[in-house]
């Protein structure tokens, strides 16, 4: 199984910086410093992607969030091994510090896993908004309203693809069904992407990958992840 969540309940203050998800990152390369064999580096160089949920949806005020109780954090990746040595390392982090709050208690469960079969037309949904740069413009972002859109969307799954696989991709068709574009802060920049729910047509083994991997940039920054509607 290489589809998991943790959840942890939320102690001290409930507010997060804006600027929230490098703290979760934080958390999988703690994990992962913590197994033998594993590095940071492979943070990067491992094809993954994961999301923060919270249990009430946070009010924004000053440049902080507001949260409930608990705390979300999913994790994919289409690799047995590496899913294992952050679900362990995890695991054996009862406590981690978030900002000026800390989270505990760490309850874990396997999502179901879809089966991809044949080829097909799949309807998927973002847990985490999806980011795209421009094909022509790498340190710009585009977003459904753009003109380059459709190019760089289909040229960012193709650049991601052939990061990890040699085989080719085949076709792939991505169609957008509804969605609201996203303007969220990281690092102390401003990134934009989008959240919603699109198709993907393509052969089982790319619609899997995507799946478990997420689709865009910066998926390891807590962007790309999705699931099956």
């Amino acid at each position: 199984m290489t589809r998991f969540f943790a959840q942890y309940e939320i102690c001290g203050e409930h507010t997060f910086p804006l600027d929230y998800r490098s703290a979760f990152m934080r958390l999988i390369k703690t994990s992962l410093d913590s197994n033998i064999g594993y590095k940071t580096g492979m943070f990067q160089e491992k094809p993954f992607c994961f999301a923060v949920r919270f249990d009430k949806r946070p009010i924004i005020k000053n440049k902080h969030l507001t949260v409930g109780e608990k705390v979300k954090i999913y994790i994919s990746t289409p690799d047995n091994l590496f899913a294992t040595n952050i679900y362990n390392g995890m695991l054996n982090t009862k406590t981690f510090t978030v900002f000026n709050s800390a989270i505990q208690k760490p309850k874990f469960m396997y999502l179901n896993e879809y089966k991809f079969r044949k080829r097909q037309t799949k309807l998927f949904y973002t847990l985490a908004p999806i980011v795209i740069r421009n094909m022509h413009d790498k340190s710009k972002y585009v977003t459904p309203t753009d003109d380059e859109f459709e190019d760089s969307m289909h040229n960012a799954l193709k650049e991601q693809w052939s990061m990890y696989k040699s085989e080719g991709m085949g076709k792939v068709a991505f169609s957008l069904i509804k969605y609201k574009k996203v303007a969220m802060t990281h690092y102390g920049g401003l990134v934009l992407g989008f959240s919603g729910v699109f198709t993907l047509e393509a052969n089982p083994n790319v619609l899997e990958f995507f799946y478990k991997s997420g689709v865009g940039y910066r998926r390891s920054n807590g962007f790309g992840f999705i699931g099956v509607a």
